[in-house]
């Protein structure tokens, strides 16, 4: 398995659950603890310099494995299933510019928060919205070569696609070669799940994976059990991409650092 970090491009405004400020500070940070990539988050990812990145990535040798669409919604409150058809239109552009980004690294390109929530007394309507919005996703992901993958989201921040059997039927029902699945440990754990028997329900038919630790604290400073969570991994045979999803506690560096530290000695 390869190790990566969430790492904010520069126009995301906050905390968020990635690393911030100067992207190359963050791609040397990164480089200096023996990470393998750097997963991007933007919030409006037509303004990011693919060109710098590419700069940085071979300055590093780093690979960039992901562009993470959350702040998408986080920030822009971009959604699938927006009412106003300006902002559905707003939404895929931002969604296609996401994959435009990806597309020099062969990364995948994600769809969490993205898909919106559902319009009260029109919930069917919405969940058309989002299943149209996927399929042109990914249609034009394949024509860049980037694969869309769907994350569940917990029930308490999303209202459908919330657990992985969702997420693996939601895929099956597709059938779409470029739409995939990744999983998110936290959201995971939200909904219930016995993360070792969902990994092995959805072993073969996901693509990435998001972890943190509880309270969304960097890994290794929580109280989840995650060395048994890479071991449920490795004995599906995966050997994918995991990537750190976490608050920056105390500060970027302990948090980058500690999470490398408990996560490096269960890769295989």
């Amino acid at each position: 398995m390869k190790l990566a970090y969430a790492t904010a491009t520069p126009e995301v405004a906050g905390q968020v659950l990635a690393l911030t400020g100067g992207l190359e500070d963050c791609f040397r940070l990164l480089a200096s603890c023996g990470y393998d990539g750097v997963e991007l988050m933007p919030a409006r990812p037509g303004e990011v310099d693919a060109d710098q990145v590419c700069l940085l990535a071979d300055r590093y040798s780093l690979t960039v494995p992901m562009v993470c669409t959350g702040e998408l919604y986080g920030q822009e409150r971009l959604m699938f299933t927006d009412p106003e058809p300006a902002r559905r239109r707003a939404a895929l552009d931002a969604m296609k510019a996401a994959i435009d980004l990806a597309a020099p690294f062969g990364a995948f390109a994600n769809v969490g928060r993205l898909r919106g929530r559902l319009t009260p007394g029109r919930e069917d309507d919405s969940l058309k919205l989002a299943y149209d919005a996927f399929a042109q996703a990914a249609d034009y992901g394949a024509s860049r070569g980037v694969k869309v993958l769907l994350e569940p989201i917990a029930s308490g921040i999303a209202d459908f696609l919330h657990s992985t059997d969702d997420g693996l039927a939601a895929v099956e029902r597709f059938s779409h070669p470029n739409l995939g699945l990744m999983l998110d440990i936290a959201h995971m754990i939200a909904e219930g799940e016995e993360v070792a028997d969902s990994v092995g329900r959805a072993a073969g038919r996901f693509d990435y994976v998001h972890v943190t630790d509880s309270d969304r604290l960097p890994p290794g400073q929580g109280t989840w059990d995650l060395p048994a969570v890479l071991d449920a991994l490795a004995a599906t045979g995966y050997d994918g991409w995991v990537s750190v999803e976490s608050r920056q506690f105390p500060d970027p560096a302990t948090a980058a650092r500690s999470a490398y530290d408990l996560l490096r000695p269960g890769q295989t």
